[in-house]
């Protein structure tokens, strides 16, 4: 090999080194932690699982994305340190999303059917603690906030009627839509107190929920929700696949390039 051949093979190794740290340092490490919503719930799946993650893995499979998040898990729960190390055992994150609350609020109106001031100000502590322990579980991390959506698209769903298989009561999905703003409001508040970018879906999902079932004039296609083609027992709290898909389109400018 002559002294060009040794040089172009040098200037070669250098270009392949150069683009394989290139590679290397643009890879994205995700976590996602939360509820149901977050963990992919979807009635329209087959398997009952397929969600805002699993559009962020299809889309983006050179990076490494873990969904982390159980159904039914509350905001108190996840701010357990021991509960959230736990959860993010064999993770070093660039970025963590976080969806939770939506669980903790089902819980406050359980009872009366409100979100009253002293629930929001429970609410905000709670959330306050799940960031404060993601800081000191994964200081470099960055947070994005996920909020929540209204499935009636702010109309009036009437009493009486039996939802989601004859588990949940009209009643009690009007009276959680209605107070999904407050708990928003109160996500946003604790969002912005930890320095965390909130990914606000709720003017994203309005007019694309069950509203079109209750006379709203902006009703839009797509559906975000499982359609009631079958009956009121295909009714869902959690989106469907352009539901998810859309949140998945939210989160991404901020998390790959």
């Amino acid at each position: 090999m002559n002294t060009a051949q040794v040089g172009r093979a040098a200037s070669l190794l250098a270009l392949f080194l150069a683009l394989l740290l290139s590679s290397s340092a643009l890879a994205v490490e995700l976590v996602v932690i939360g509820d149901s919503v977050a963990y992919g719930a979807n009635l329209e799946s087959p398997h009952g699982r397929y969600g805002y993650v699993d559009y962020l893995y299809k889309w983006h499979p050179s990076d490494t994305t873990y969904n982390r998040a159980i159904g039914g898990t509350t905001a108190a729960q996840w701010s357990n340190q021991s509960f959230l190390n736990n959860q993010l055992a064999g993770t070093d994150p660039d970025f963590v999303v976080v969806q939770v609350g939506g669980n903790d609020l089902q819980g406050f109106i359980a009872n009366d059917g409100v979100l009253v001031w002293a629930e929001m100000v429970d609410l905000y502590h709670r959330l306050n603690a799940v960031y404060a322990a993601i800081k000191r579980a994964r200081p470099r991390a960055k947070i994005i906030v996920v909020n929540y959506y209204d499935l009636t698209d702010q109309r009036w769903l009437p009493d009486g009627l039996l939802l989601g298989a004859g588990q949940l009561s009209s009643t009690y999905v009007r009276q959680l839509s209605h107070s999904v703003p407050a708990a928003n409001w109160v996500i946003s508040l604790a969002a912005g107190a930890h320095g965390a970018q909130l990914v606000d879906i709720y003017p994203r999902f309005l007019h694309h929920g069950y509203g079109v079932y209750l006379g709203d004039p902006r009703a839009t296609a797509p559906m975000f929700f499982p359609a009631l083609n079958g009956g009121l027992h295909t009714f869902d709290v959690h989106p469907g696949y352009e539901g998810h898909k859309n949140i998945a389109q939210a989160l991404e400018p901020l998390i790959f390039d």
